[in-house]
C-alpha cells in the first residue's frame, strides 16, 4: 500500500546515524525518482544514552520475528544489532512494536529524528 519514500533504513555507529530513503511504491515515479542519503554526525554522549537502553536478554530472548509485520500495513520494521561479530536480526510491525523492546526502540527512533529529509516537491501539469 505504499506510496512514494516507502522504504527508509538507518545505520547507527559510534559516530551518528547513515540513512538512505528509497523511491518507489505504487506511486507515479516521477515524484520520488531517486534515492536520497545523508549522514547525521552525533556525540558520543548521544549514541551512549541510546546504547544504554540495549538489554541484551530482552532482545536474545525475542522470537526472530514478532507479530505479523506488515500483515496490516503497519509497515515492517526491524532492528539487527552485530555483537561480537555475529548479526541478529528482530523483525517486527512498525505501527505496534515489541514491547520487550520498546526502551531500545523508542531510543533508535529519537537518534533517527535527526535525520531531516528534504520536502518532496511534485509539479501539477
Amino acid at each position: 500500500m505504499c506510496v512514494g519514500y516507502c522504504d527508509v533504513e538507518y545505520r547507527v555507529d559510534a559516530n551518528g546515524v547513515a540513512a538512505i530513503r528509497r523511491g518507489g511504491g505504487r506511486g507515479d515515479p516521477s515524484t520520488h525518482p531517486a534515492d536520497q542519503e545523508q549522514f547525521v554526525a552525533l556525540d558520543k554522549t548521544t549514541i551512549d544514552a541510546a546504547m544504554a537502553q540495549f538489554d541484551a536478554a530482552a532482545f536474545d530472548g525475542a522470537p526472530d520475528v514478532i507479530g505479523c509485520p506488515d500483515c496490516a500495513d503497519g509497515g515492517r520494521c526491524w532492528v539487527e544489532v552485530t555483537r561480537d561479530g555475529k548479526p541478529r536480526t528482530v523483525t517486527f510491525d512498525c505501527s505496534s512494536g515489541s514491547e520487550s523492546l520498546k526502551p531500545f526502540t523508542d531510543a533508535l527512533w529519537k537518534l533517527t529524528d535527526q535525520v531531516k529529509w528534504p520536502d518532496v516537491v511534485t509539479e501539477e501539469h
